[in-house]
């Protein structure tokens, strides 16, 4: 959060249209809010060859809150938090650009 603006202004170069979102309570709580849907198996990752990064991704996510690094882990809490919010209307999106209705 304490770097948002200038991100955003590196960024917008990059990808415009890109929107700010103020993040709602601490680390643990979102990361809580959105495991839901990784315990209930709703949560799928590209297999690791296909994706080394996958590798930090899943160890980051175990070690989580007791690790120096926790940024995956607020990134993705984020992002489930938000798509809890807002599923249908990304639903709707990933149809069409399927070519689905």
């Amino acid at each position: 959060k304490a770097y948002g603006p200038a991100v955003e202004d590196v960024l917008n170069t990059e990808i415009p249209g890109i929107t700010l979102v103020n993040p709602m309570g601490g680390k643990d709580a979102r990361a809580n809010a959105g495991s839901i849907y990784m315990s209930s198996g709703r949560f799928f990752l590209p297999h690791p060859v296909l994706a080394p990064w996958v590798w930090g991704y899943m160890d980051q996510h175990e070690r989580f809150p007791r690790s120096a690094n926790d940024d995956m882990v607020d990134m993705t809490s984020q992002f489930l938090v938000r798509l809890r919010k807002h599923g249908d209307q990304l639903a709707t999106a990933m149809r069409a650009l399927r070519g689905k209705s």
